[in-house]
């Protein structure tokens, strides 16, 4: 997934990686973590990524324990929520 960010009247394109299994480190499971939870576009776009590369919720919450250990994931729940949102798993 590509990004365009306009920063200082420049537009930058940043790559990102949404594949879990892959994100093994805590520095860039953190990142990702981060710019997600900054970035409403950023993570519906890996909501459909998700969805379309079947990870599980199980994953998901393995990955945001990861990204914070010290809470067990709890700081990132907004990402695990908006996740079961996107599949349809809660009704509000």
């Amino acid at each position: 997934f590509f990004a365009r960010i306009k920063e200082n009247g420049v537009l930058a394109e940043e790559r990102w990686n949404f594949n879990l299994s892959q994100l093994t480190k805590k520095k860039d499971a953190k990142k990702l973590a981060k710019a997600l939870m900054a970035d409403h576009k950023l993570a519906k776009a890996a909501y459909i990524s998700w969805e379309h590369h079947p990870f599980t919720l199980k994953q998901l919450d393995d990955f945001l324990k990861l990204a914070s250990r010290k809470t067990n994931g709890e700081k990132y729940n907004q990402l695990y929520n908006g996740y079961m949102m996107h599949l349809g798993f809660t009704g509000v």
